[in-house]
């Protein structure tokens, strides 16, 4: 950073290709690997259908995914379904956003800083890869 400063606007940092990565497409490609991603499915079945198989593979009651409740146990597993949903199973996130009750914007963030755990944790990634499997 402290090279570039001075240089001004860089056109290079805002060139948008897949909107959940910050960096260069080697980048992009090595976090991918890291957390053998597979290109999302295209949606075949109705989301609320799918969001209670997800929930249920999860062990959380598909309502709660919906509700109020922000505790911990609940918010991961929010997260969970937001992630099987959107980067396995190719839903959209404003659908997604919509049927989980929550803004956008929102989930957009939570889904960031679940994915960046996934890449942290092969437990995690474990549990995924079983919930899509179920799913």
């Amino acid at each position: 950073m402290d090279e570039a400063a001075g240089e001004g606007h860089r056109e290079d940092y805002y060139r948008v290709q897949d909107q959940r990565f910050l960096g260069s497409t080697e980048f992009e490609e090595r976090v991918k690997e890291a957390v053998e991603e597979e290109e999302p499915r295209q949606p075949k079945k109705p989301l609320r259908l799918i969001l209670r198989k997800v929930a249920h593979a999860a062990g959380i009651e598909p309502d709660l995914l919906g509700g109020t409740d922000r505790t911990r146990a609940v918010s991961k597993s929010r997260a969970l379904a937001g992630y099987v949903l959107t980067r396995r199973m190719g839903y959209g996130l404003g659908e997604v956003s919509s049927c989980l009750g929550r803004d956008i914007a929102t989930m957009s963030s939570l889904l960031s800083r679940f994915s960046a755990r996934v890449a942290e944790d092969p437990k995690l990634r474990k549990e995924i890869e079983q919930i899509v499997k179920i799913v």
